[in-house]
């Protein structure tokens, strides 16, 4: 009888057997090898993720925006800055492997192939602003092959797995390992490189909140943009500083207009104050009154 990590290959190399499945298969195989960070990421994969921090790359697309106009045609939006068209296109899959499969499979037989991932209603309000048209809603399109990317990303780690698994001695025998080999999986760290934080699940109520750890509050966050969109003039930025500065602006409007992704936020933060901190540092020094310059000064330079 083969080994469990010997099935696991062929069974990773098989395209008749889903991904859910190897999942589970894996997560056997994790558990008795006692290997958390893999198991946790299995964990994550079975079950769905809960913050976008957590969230590995293969399961961020970008759809394309597509606005309906009041006489019911779909109809692309076109930004002018890659960067907010990217930004406001970004879509995240937080589900369950087997609920994305399933999408997949319904989207092959759909002759469009092709799925709509509607915008929550702030998301919504946000785009009718900085989109300058007569949308009355809006949708991003994912096509059938951003869903099996993410099947085809999560079936290679694990056949990946699998090989490094056997390539250390470790194979198993039945449904068992030996003591030797659960050793030597334990020593030698077989894990995912995907997160920051895998295994330890951020609550909500911790983003934003602690400036000495370089996160700054919704409540400042949110006047730093009111605050730098009515002054942007003042900073006399030339034409492509400008336009940068305004895509990140919008970045953190449409993070503020849901749940926000700290490290959007943050890289946000850091490419404005890259902008600005130079014009900004010339009004804190010859404004009549720069005490909002010092404010935005050490706020940006918090990020």
């Amino acid at each position: 009888m083969a080994g469990l990590v010997l099935e696991l290959q062929r069974d990773s190399l098989n395209p008749a057997i889903d991904v859910p499945s190897l999942l589970r298969k894996a997560f056997v195989i994790a558990t008795k090898l006692n290997v958390p960070d893999f198991k946790a990421w299995i964990d994550y994969e079975l079950n769905g993720y809960r913050e976008a921090s957590e969230l590995p790359p293969y399961r961020i697309t970008t759809g394309e925006v597509l606005g309906q106009d009041p006489w019911g045609r779909w109809l692309p939006v076109i930004f002018q800055q890659s960067e907010i068209s990217d930004l406001i296109g970004k879509v995240r899959f937080f589900e369950p492997l087997s609920e994305i499969e399933a999408l997949w499979h319904r989207t092959e037989k759909e002759k469009d192939g092709a799925l709509n991932a509607a915008f929550s209603p702030e998301h919504e309000s946000l785009l009718r602003q900085i989109s300058h048209h007569d949308a009355v809603r809006h949708t991003r399109i994912i096509r059938a092959e951003d869903l099996k990317a993410v099947l085809d990303a999560v079936r290679n780690e694990i056949l990946k797995w699998s090989l490094k698994l056997e390539a250390d001695g470790i194979s198993g025998e039945g449904m068992t390992f030996s003591a030797a080999e659960q050793a030597k999986a334990h020593a030698v760290h077989h894990t995912t490189h995907f997160h920051g934080n895998v295994g330890n699940v951020a609550q909500n109520s911790e983003r934003f909140t602690q400036n000495a750890n370089g996160r700054i509050q919704t409540n400042e966050l949110a006047r730093l943009v009111s605050e730098l969109s009515e002054h942007l003039e003042e900073l006399k930025l030339d034409s492509r500083q400008r336009q940068r500065a305004e895509a990140q602006i919008v970045a953190l409007k449409t993070e503020l207009a849901g749940l926000p992704d700290q490290s959007i936020v943050t890289q946000a933060g850091r490419t404005l104050w890259n902008i600005t901190q130079g014009a900004i540092g010339s009004l804190v020094a010859s404004a009549a009154q720069p005490g909002i310059w010092h404010w935005m000064q050490r706020t940006l330079s918090t990020f």
